[in-house]
């Protein structure tokens, strides 16, 4: 499952299923300009594309697909160039979540709390598909 606590993985579930606020964010590197700032230098991710309007079914197969991948873990690199975020709002409380395929690592902040981990490699994980057809969405 990574580095995350039970705990955390059933709080960042409700929060992400629950959110009133669902963005996604990504580093495209053909751009570059940075306009979108994560909060938390524990994440160090800045964005300069974001999807604020995606469909419920994209949003709920997106948070399945990331959950899924983060239950099943993988083997971490270590460049750390994240270029996919989530950003979450719920009952005041955000949540922020930056990723890196080409490591097969992510790192995030709710709550207060740091958390971190690893999932399939960039091939075989079902979030990156999903983070590839909301970035096809915003090129339109």
């Amino acid at each position: 499952m990574g580095y995350l606590s039970e705990s955390i993985l059933v709080d960042l579930s409700e929060i992400l299923e629950n959110a009133e606020s669902f963005e996604v964010y990504f580093q495209d590197t053909k751009r570059h300009k940075n306009i979108f700032d994560f909060n938390s230098k524990y994440i160090d991710f800045q964005a300069n594309q974001v999807a604020k309007n995606i469909s419920d079914e994209l949003r709920k197969d997106l948070i399945s697909g990331f959950l899924k991948d983060v239950e099943k873990g993988g083997k971490g690199s270590r460049c750390w160039i994240p270029h996919h975020g989530i950003r979450a709002f719920y009952k005041n409380q955000l949540i922020e979540i930056a990723v890196c395929f080409m490591c097969s690592w992510f790192r995030g902040e709710m709550l207060e709390e740091r958390f971190y981990g690893t999932f399939p490699e960039e091939e075989k994980s079902e979030s990156k598909l999903l983070f590839d057809k909301i970035i096809a969405e915003l090129d339109l």
